[in-house]
């Protein structure tokens, strides 16, 4: 017969604990659980990708990014990151050559600055609006020296009867080349000078040549003013520094197209910078005026 000892009354007392541990405790141990997403941190983090898409020119998917980011500032208390996405939303559709959404985009801006009463940030969308506000406008053109009175060296002097007739065959040679260059050029944009440069070297046609056809090369027909069929034609303005980098740039005539105006200054811009102005071409930044010519090809017989 085998004889059973009771267990001691330490043991026991620890496997009762045990067994009402398993009957009432979790099944696994307890696991946190990652704390909800902060939509304020993500909407700041969609803005800095969509700059990055922005700086390497991927407007389409610095859009898209900030339409996330508009999404999510849009319930938030604070609206400081609305304000900044739609400021930034402004900013890549001028980039992009859509100047009519950028402005939409900027009064909403606006309207987000003003209502929080950010000063600083409604100052800037503000200069913004009005700088495109202004490219509407026609200022009058300025009057353009004639060549055959101008002197070599810039001064209002009367040539003589000689370096009248040589400033005449110059002329007449430079239209011809220009009326060649003109010729060969196809497609909806045209680049052409605005006009006639003072006589002086050779020097300054050649840059001023080379200059606007590093500007055709960059240009486009925007994609907006193609669906609406706009048309015009801007003269532009800028000066070029010695070292290439451009100084400035503004409307002289309006297209009375914005999309237009915007799509000629956003050319001269991001063609800069160009190459140093050489020696024989004046002292000083140089002015260009240039024509851009946007025409819509004649679609053919029976097209819509």
């Amino acid at each position: 017969m085998t004889h059973r000892h009771p267990l001691p009354a330490r043991r026991l007392s620890r496997l009762v604990l045990m067994l009402a541990w398993l009957a009432t405790g979790p099944a696994y141990p307890e696991q946190h659980a990652p704390p909800p997403p902060d939509p304020e941190k993500q909407a700041f983090e969609k803005i800095l990708e969509a700059r990055g898409s922005a700086r390497a020119k991927r407007y389409p998917a610095a859009l898209t990014q900030l339409d996330d980011a508009v999404a999510l500032a849009e319930g938030l208390g604070d609206k400081l990151p609305l304000a900044l996405a739609l400021h930034n939303v402004a900013e890549v559709q001028l980039l992009k050559g859509e100047p009519l959404d950028a402005l939409k985009a900027y009064h909403r801006a606006l309207e987000v600055y003003t209502q929080m009463g950010h000063e600083a940030g409604a100052g800037m969308v503000r200069k913004r609006i009005d700088t495109l506000s202004r490219l509407l406008s026609k200022p009058k053109k300025p009057a353009v020296p004639d060549p055959e009175k101008v002197a070599p060296g810039g001064a209002e002097e009367p040539l003589s009867a000689i370096d009248q007739a040589i400033a005449r065959v110059r002329q007449r040679q430079r239209s011809r080349d220009q009326e060649a260059l003109e010729a060969a050029e196809t497609g909806p944009v045209r680049i052409t000078r605005s006009e006639p440069l003072t006589v002086g070297g050779s020097g300054e046609w050649e840059y001023v040549e080379s200059v606007r056809q590093k500007i055709r090369g960059n240009s486009r027909y925007p994609g907006f003013a193609r669906r609406m069929g706009q048309e015009g034609t801007v003269e532009l303005s800028f000066a070029v520094r010695r070292n290439g980098d451009l100084q400035n740039a503004e409307v002289v005539k309006s297209s009375g197209s914005v999309v237009l105006d915007v799509e000629a200054l956003r050319n001269v811009r991001e063609s800069a910078p160009y190459d140093a102005v050489p020696d024989g071409a004046g002292s000083g930044p140089l002015t260009v005026r240039l024509t851009f010519i946007y025409k819509l090809p004649v679609p053919s017989d029976g097209a819509p």
